[in-house]
C-alpha cells in the first residue's frame, strides 16, 4: 500500500515523480537486459528483477507483468499494461522484441532514461540552490534584526533618560 502512495505523491510532484520513475525504468531495463544477455528467458529476467526491487507495489507490478505473459498474452500488451514502463519506450521496447535484439534495446534505453534523469536532477539543483540561499540568507537577516532591535530600543531608551 505505501508504495502506491509513495508513487501518487512522488507523480504529484513534476521534477521528483519523473526522475525516480526514469532511474526506476533505468535500472528495471538494465537488470533485465542483463539476464537477457546472459540467456535467461524473459519470465525468469522478469522474476530475478522483482528479488531486487524495494517496493511492494513494484514486485507486485512485475510478477503482474510476468504472470501475463505466462498466461499467453503478448509481449506488446503486458508491456503497455505494466506502468512501470514510460509509454515513450514502449514501442522501442517492441521494435527490439520484433528483431530479436530486445537485450540490446533494453540497454540502450536503460542509458538514455539515466542520463535524462540526471540531467533533470541537475538542472532541478540548478533552481534549488539559488532557492534554498536566499531563504537561509533571509532567515539569517531576521535572525539579527530579532537580535539587534531589543538593542536599539535599549540604546534608545538609556539615551533619553539622560
Amino acid at each position: 500500500r505505501w508504495g502506491r502512495i509513495q508513487e501518487s505523491i512522488l507523480s504529484a510532484i513534476p521534477v521528483a515523480g519523473v526522475t525516480r520513475k526514469q532511474t526506476r525504468e533505468s535500472r528495471l531495463l538494465r537488470q533485465m537486459g542483463v539476464l537477457l544477455q546472459a540467456g535467461t528467458t524473459l519470465p525468469r529476467a522478469l522474476e530475478m528483477a522483482t528479488e531486487g526491487c524495494h517496493s511492494q507495489w513494484e514486485k507486485k507490478q512485475l510478477l503482474l507483468f510476468r504472470s501475463s505473459l505466462l498466461m499467453g498474452a503478448g509481449f506488446s500488451l503486458s508491456l503497455r499494461e505494466c506502468p512501470l514502463f514510460d509509454s515513450g519506450s514502449i514501442p522501442l521496447l517492441e521494435a527490439g522484441q520484433e528483431s530479436g535484439q530486445l537485450e540490446s534495446y533494453m540497454e540502450r534505453l536503460a542509458k538514455s532514461r539515466q542520463e535524462e534523469a540526471g540531467w533533470k536532477f541537475s538542472q532541478a539543483m540548478r533552481f534549488i540552490e539559488p532557492a534554498f540561499l536566499l531563504f537561509l540568507s533571509g532567515a539569517i537577516g531576521g535572525m539579527i534584526l530579532a537580535y539587534l532591535l531589543p538593542m536599539v530600543r535599549l540604546l534608545e531608551q538609556a539615551g533619553s533618560a539622560f
